[in-house]
């Protein structure tokens, strides 16, 4: 299957140590906003279970992770260079309640464990709150 994101977030791209985590911590900047409105969001018991299809970088749960909101994340990517980029930074991040799975949505192993929610895109939960509370002029 060809993949149109391989190639992205190639680790041997970034010029040193200093420019990863430049970029992974302006991927945790985009996405934190998603994390406080998803908290605020609900009365369930948190930590959640989240599966993540098209999770990239995962930045999502980790930012998740890092809000104390993720109890367990699996995160689905099909392109390697981001599925190498993301397991990278689990590892140096020590996310260890994060499995990043090079896949696709058809052949993810089945877990024990429900599922609070199946996430699709990072950008997806930015579309359920106001980006800007300005009104357009």
């Amino acid at each position: 299957m060809t993949n149109g994101f391989e190639g992205v977030e190639d680790i041997t791209t970034f010029a040193n140590t200093d420019a990863i985590e430049a970029y992974r911590a302006n991927r945790l900047n985009k996405v934190a906003l998603h994390g406080d409105w998803l908290a605020r969001q609900t009365s369930r018991p948190k930590p959640f279970v989240v599966v993540d299809v098209g999770a990239g970088s995962s930045s999502l749960l980790y930012s998740f992770a890092d809000s104390g909101i993720l109890g367990h994340g699996i995160a689905i990517e099909p392109a390697r260079s981001r599925h190498q980029f993301a397991e990278r930074w689990r590892i140096d991040g020590r996310y260890e309640n994060v499995e990043n799975l090079c896949t696709t949505t058809d052949q993810i192993p089945s877990r024990p464990e429900s599922t609070d929610m199946m996430l699709y895109l990072d950008n997806t939960l930015s579309y359920m709150y106001a980006q800007n509370e300005q009104p357009p002029q």
